[in-house]
């Protein structure tokens, strides 16, 4: 059986492949390995055995960082959520900001 997140690594790289539009044949020639070997990892799911040098160079090859094709632990995914929401509080302090600085950027003009 295929643990969850050996499925996620294997459906991000193909992913990320697809998007650069490279080959299976060309993630191969760069990894310097078979197309058949590489196109095992991608179909099995990384489930081989995969060594961190391979990972590393997978992730470099399609410029993401090594955690671009890992999944998201439930701790993650609250600070990204609360990040998120911190950067609507702030567009709305900069609203608030901007239109303040308006009406009194004219007012102190006048003591120049």
């Amino acid at each position: 059986m295929t643990h969850p997140s050996v499925r996620f690594i294997k459906d991000r790289v193909k992913e990320r492949r697809r998007e650069l539009k490279i080959s299976q044949e060309d993630m191969a020639v760069e990894l310097n390995m078979s197309k058949e070997n590489y196109a095992k990892y991608e179909r099995q799911g990384l489930d081989s055995p995969l060594y961190l040098g391979t990972f590393l160079a997978i992730a470099e090859k399609l410029d993401v960082p090594p955690t671009y094709l890992l999944p998201s632990s439930n701790a993650t995914k609250q600070a990204v959520k609360e990040a998120k929401g911190a950067v609507k509080d702030l567009e709305v302090i900069k609203g608030i900001c901007i239109k303040n600085i308006a009406i009194l950027s004219p007012r102190l003009s006048n003591y120049d």
